[in-house]
């Protein structure tokens, strides 16, 4: 079976979870015998070198670039046209799609090749109040998911959004969960002295970390016992800086970046990681915690639930009392700390992505049959 991969997550994400999500598929199908893989990755600023299987491609394509400001479109526009020189060459009968953008619809429909397209979230369609009028993410999306003749997507709520908000057919919808990639083990000694909250990535609205400052803010019992690890994600911004000033609290607030090794420190660490959002299409960060025994206080919203089971406490991410109360019923008992620990240590191991990598080939293997 030959399946062919395009090159538009790799063009915008130098690392994170969508293109870990190709790596890991792509790394485990060349070594499949059944499939003949090819992967045009174009002018890209992705650093997870998929080049390195380049002995093991039916086909590849791609030039690392150099990230230079405002020419992003150009090298997109490039890259789209030569994706339709090289996909003409290679004739795949899987054309699995990274993004949104018009490749898919675009497509040539010669009768041999299908349309594969993961989605990830519905947050644009959700929340667009969280994003630029000029965001044209919805859209782009809504004519891909009708292009598309197969769509994965990464959780169960995932697939019941997209349903419900584009009345798409049951049946040209999989839900294929993905996989905790951070296995790297942690560091002997903590990134911080002092015991600490962990709250992972950016800060972006709808990942509502300004709930959980709040909280924080407001409950001294929390604050003064505990300081709040911002890891990954942007520096705090000026005014950030300025609320924790002005609150008394801004030597309690860190931010710190680093490698996977950091990462996993900071969640064997931490008394609890916080996950805050108002969505999620998935949610990494709490399997990640719940590998390095890292407890997990987590949003009821969108699939959150999904990915932890009964392995976390959940909050309603729009009330602060009830994030306070869930924060209270994880620090104030060691046992129940334990609890979570033991439970989300076994949650984890459900999640593989050797899974995840054998339901998207049946996936591929159906759409042709």
């Amino acid at each position: 079976m030959q399946v062919a991969f395009d090159s538009q997550a790799f063009e915008f994400q130098r690392m994170g979870g969508i293109t870990r999500y190709y790596f890991e598929l792509i790394s485990r199908f060349v070594e499949n015998p059944e499939l003949k893989i090819s992967l045009f990755q174009g002018f890209h600023i992705n650093e997870l070198r998929l080049d390195q299987f380049r002995d093991k491609y039916w086909s590849y394509r791609g030039c690392k670039r150099m990230r230079i400001p405002k020419t992003g479109f150009l090298f997109a526009r490039a890259n789209r046209l030569l994706w339709e020189r090289w996909i003409k060459k290679i004739k795949p009968q899987i054309a699995h799609f990274t993004y949104f953008g018009p490749a898919i619809a675009k497509f040539p429909n010669d009768g041999r090749a299908r349309k594969v397209l993961t989605v990830y979230d519905m947050i644009h369609e959700l929340y667009p109040e969280l994003f630029r009028t000029a965001d044209r993410t919805a859209e782009r999306k809504a004519t891909a998911i009708e292009a598309a003749d197969m769509i994965i997507a990464i959780s169960d709520t995932t697939r019941r959004d997209i349903m419900d908000i584009y009345n798409v057919n049951p049946a040209k919808i999989r839900t294929i969960p993905l996989a905790n990639s951070l296995k790297t083990a942690p560091g002997r000694s903590p990134l911080l002295r002092e015991p600490y909250l962990l709250y992972v990535g950016e800060r972006l609205k709808y990942k509502n970390f300004e709930r959980l400052w709040q909280v924080y803010r407001e409950n001294p019992e929390v604050n003064r016992a505990l300081k709040l690890l911002c890891f990954g994600g942007s520096p705090f911004t000026p005014n950030e800086r300025r609320e924790f000033r002005a609150a008394g609290l801004e030597k309690q607030l860190i931010h710190l970046s680093g490698s996977d090794t950091d990462l996993a420190t900071a969640y064997a660490f931490a008394r609890a990681m916080v996950y805050p959002s108002l969505y999620e299409g998935f949610g990494l960060p709490p399997l990640e915690a719940m590998r390095y025994g890292c407890p997990v206080i987590a949003s009821e919203a969108g699939s959150i639930p999904d990915v932890v089971g009964d392995a976390a406490v959940l909050f309603d991410p729009k009330d602060d009392q009830s994030l306070y109360s869930a924060l209270s019923a994880v620090l104030s008992s060691e046992l129940r700390r334990k609890h979570l620990i033991k439970r989300g240590i076994a949650r984890e191991c459900l999640f593989s992505w050797d899974k995840c990598a054998a339901a998207t080939i049946k996936t591929y293997s159906d759409l042709i049959a």
